[in-house]
């Protein structure tokens, strides 16, 4: 109907099923082309082929009819040029780099009709059977083959395991062809509205839809038995509700404000409602990242336990980088870190194999100024930084090297809580941490980790790391010059390298910091405001101060090395 071939109808699919998984409406896919334009050539033996980026535009609500047709003149107008070189097409893009570091400029996804006939092998009295050849490496992100023969359509998925799990592309692989048969049925849809779910996804969206149904019915009749809450929650709209709330440049359009949930006289039972309306916190956290609680006890730490509790069931008891409180083992300090010193953003434990899902912060002392704790949201961060660097660091990744030098960190005895050499290097051997001890006993670890994750819950790429408290240009040049000194760069007492173990020039920090800034939004703390961050879509960091400030800090739903949370439900 809309006089497309097979391979244009299945590239407007795929580009849309990209595009819902990245939250993109611009898709780059490349495909490979014969490089036989001519009739003459076509007989010619050699491997001629090219390859041909392709540009999807799903702006503008169109049908899945009029993506087809969009498609199809991209098409036919880059059949029309495809003679030029791949080579040059990336100079003149300024894309020509990127396959020194590995990669393949252009196009990161390859998407493939293998549309050579079938060859029938006649070797006289010798029977032969074509084999297929599994290639160990991929030069692309991702990269789908098929074919169509009398059974229908099949198809082959390769993959970057370093950047895909092989569940991540198996429910990629079911939801291409869920989308396949629904566009069939319904070609005319608007695609924004096309469901990509499979049957297993759509059946486990209605029972949480169910669950959360009758909770809510539950909470309503409890309600209707008690007195009327005198606590109310609203979204803070930009500029209201909080006092000296500010963004920076970027963070308009940013969720990682806080949503405030303010306490309305002194009686109001804050813990008590976050029981209740546990449902309402959760959907908050995923739209904004971030929840305030205002107006409540929560300068006692027994009081701001209670409420981290109540959030995140049980707390986490083991970390290793912050003083512990004097009252609970599951309540730390926050960083000691000079007053007149900022602490840069960093996302809390991303460079561990083990970190939080969830973090809260508590003031039990506001500073006399500044002290605010700012906040920048990921996926703002990542989409600020030059479309160069964000590639290198999501390619490349990071190497983090600590060294546990007595007065200058933490001893390595209270990080890993055992004295044992023994048990430090089991430890490490377990979470892949390459481990080495120096002939006076000091502990020296490297870890590779990623500088981008997808989010667990919306499936964005957002920035998660701890570059700027690691690199050694974050500190004061006289203090950098003498740990040098002492210790040369391998014996830092922190460091932070690309994975490769390459510098992190200057030029790509700066694009860093920029990004940080336009992503930032902060405000002035409180007596008892309690701060709830999505640790994995929210950094933070702390602005100097000057008088006494005390913030308290708790942990939970931490995740473990293979991706799981491995805490407790949310305890009644």
């Amino acid at each position: 109907q809309e006089q497309a071939s097979l391979f244009m109808v299945c590239l407007a699919a795929f580009s849309l099923l990209l595009g819902r998984e990245s939250d993109s409406d611009d898709i780059v896919v490349g495909t490979d082309v014969a490089h036989r334009t001519h009739t003459a050539a076509e007989g010619l033996i050699g491997f001629f082929v090219n390859v041909l980026p392709l540009r999807t535009d799903l702006a503008g609500r169109p049908t899945f009819a009029d993506l087809v047709a969009r498609v199809r003149k991209t098409c036919l107008e880059a059949y029309a040029h495809e003679d030029v070189p791949f080579a040059r097409l990336a100079s003149a893009v300024g894309d020509r780099d990127r396959r020194q570091d590995g990669g393949t400029p252009l196009v990161q996804v390859l998407f493939v009709l293998q549309n050579l006939p079938t060859v029938q092998l006649q070797l006289g009295e010798l029977e032969a059977q074509v084999l297929e050849i599994t290639e160990p490496t991929t030069k692309f992100d991702l990269a789908f083959f098929f074919r169509r023969s009398d059974a229908g359509l099949s198809g082959t998925w390769r993959y970057d395991a370093g950047k895909f799990s092989r569940e991540r592309v198996e429910r990629l692989a079911q939801r291409f062809e869920q989308l396949l048969g629904t566009i069939v049925s319904a070609p005319n849809k608007i695609i924004d509205d096309l469901d990509l779910r499979t049957q297993q996804e759509r059946m486990v969206d209605e029972q949480r839809s169910k669950r959360r149904v009758a909770g809510r019915k539950a909470r309503l009749q409890r309600a209707s038995a008690r007195p009327v809450s005198r606590v109310a929650s609203s979204p803070i709209e930009p500029g209201a509700s909080i006092a000296g709330l500010t963004r920076g440049d970027g963070a308009a359009a940013s969720a990682s404000a806080p949503w405030c949930v303010q306490a309305r006289g002194s009686d109001a039972d804050l813990v008590a409602w976050v029981r209740a309306e546990r449902d309402a916190v959760s959907e908050a956290l995923a739209r904004h990242g971030v929840v305030l609680f205002r107006g409540g006890p929560f300068h006692e730490e027994a009081n701001f336990e209670a409420l981290g509790r109540a959030l995140l069931g049980e707390l986490y008891g083991e970390y290793g980088d912050l003083p512990r409180s004097q009252v609970s083992r599951r309540v730390y300090g926050s960083t000691p870190y000079p007053a007149d010193r900022a602490i840069r953003f960093h996302s809390e434990s991303s460079h561990l194999t083990t970190w939080p899902t969830r973090i809260l912060f508590g003031c039990v002392v506001p500073s006399q100024t500044r002290g605010e704790t700012p906040l920048a949201d990921g996926r703002v961060v990542l989409e600020a930084l030059p479309a160069q660097v964000r590639a290198r660091f999501v390619e490349q990744g990071l190497r983090y090297s600590r060294t546990f030098t007595d007065g200058l960190d933490v001893r390595w005895q209270d990080f890993f809580r055992t004295d044992s050499r023994d048990e430090v290097e089991a430890a490490c051997a377990q979470t892949g941490t390459a481990c080495e001890w120096d002939t006076d006993g000091t502990l020296h670890i490297a870890d590779v980790r990623t500088a981008v994750c997808d989010h667990p819950d919306h499936g964005w790429p957002v920035w998660f790391n701890q570059i700027a408290l690691h690199h050694p240009a974050y500190l004061d040049a006289g203090v950098r010059e003498a740990l040098l000194a002492k210790f040369g760069v391998e014996r830092l007492p922190r460091n932070v390298t690309y994975g490769d173990g390459s510098p992190i020039g200057e030029a790509d920090l700066a694009a860093m910091d920029r990004a940080y800034d336009q992503a930032r939004v902060e405000f002035p703390w409180q007596r008892g405001d309690v701060l709830l961050v999505d640790n994995e879509r929210v950094a933070h960091g702390r602005n100097p101060f000057t008088g006494e400030r005390r913030i308290i800090v708790a942990m939970g739903r931490m995740r473990g090395p293979d991706g799981e949370l491995i805490a407790q439900e949310p305890s009644s």
